[in-house]
């Protein structure tokens, strides 16, 4: 549900802000869990076992971590990082290593790095960048 009005609500243009320390979609995010509370209406949210349990199958299914990384990188390719990112949460939930699922990964906070002039996200996107490249071993 928040994913909905993250993407949905903006401010009126005489309020146009630059964004440089938050996010309204961020904030939207914010209020609503703070007044709705944790549960999402998704009967799978009230249990303790999380979504990422199911990640091995996936990547099964998929063939292995390679057809996914490959997305990935697909996804980067149609302006989709975030869905990249999803996609290398999958494969390094299992394969915490996979170095195409971490080059594909860096791509894509790159691409968020290179589209964003907030000063937190960028400090994220550049945390998450060197965590990766440490995997790889190509950390600067």
């Amino acid at each position: 549900m928040w994913f909905t009005l993250m993407q949905g609500i903006k401010l009126p243009p005489k309020y146009d802000l630059t964004e440089i320390f938050g996010k309204v979609s961020w904030s939207v995010r914010g209020i609503y869990e703070g007044y709705a509370g944790w549960y999402d209406g998704n009967p799978a949210s009230m249990y303790e076992v999380p979504p990422s349990s199911i990640y091995p199958d996936l990547v099964r299914l998929a063939g292995g971590p390679e057809p996914l990384a490959r997305l990935a990188l697909d996804k980067i390719g149609d302006g989709k990082p975030v869905e990249a990112l999803h996609l290398t949460d999958v494969v390094l939930a299992v394969d915490a290593k996979n170095v195409a699922a971490l080059n594909a990964r860096v791509k894509a906070m790159e691409f968020l790095r290179q589209h964003t002039q907030n000063r937190i996200e960028s400090g994220w996107l550049d945390y998450g960048i060197r965590q990766a490249k440490e995997k790889l071993g190509t950390a600067q």
